[in-house]
């Protein structure tokens, strides 16, 4: 948790939270750590399409405050994809859902 932003940290340390994401962890690790390792590698090469080619609108929902996944990313997607609205919300670390739940639920269903 030191290396999380400050409202990640603050979300990762209610104990439901917590509990969650350790038991994810270790489940993801259960068999040791090659198929964490194999998923960042798969993160690292191509998809196997272009981002140009996506024709459904994509909502964006981005934490100015995360760490793992810079905001310039999201910036670089959101302009690559042609009907796509990233919302950058202020506040927000990576897990940006837990505080913008209701607004990304609402924005969704319309």
């Amino acid at each position: 948790m030191k290396g999380m932003p400050e409202p990640d940290r603050i979300i990762a340390s209610r104990p439901e939270v917590r509990d969650v994401l350790l038991e994810a962890f270790l489940e993801a690790v259960r068999s040791g750590t090659l198929g964490v390792d194999h998923e960042m590698r798969l993160h690292a090469r191509p998809w196997g399409f272009q981002l140009e080619g996506i024709t459904v609108e994509i909502r964006l929902w981005h934490g100015d405050q995360d760490t793992n996944v810079p905001l310039s990313e999201a910036e670089l997607l959101a302009e690559a994809i042609p009907n796509c609205n990233l919302t950058v919300c202020p506040g927000a670390g990576h897990m940006v859902i837990d505080g913008y739940f209701e607004e990304i639920l609402s924005a969704t269903t319309r």
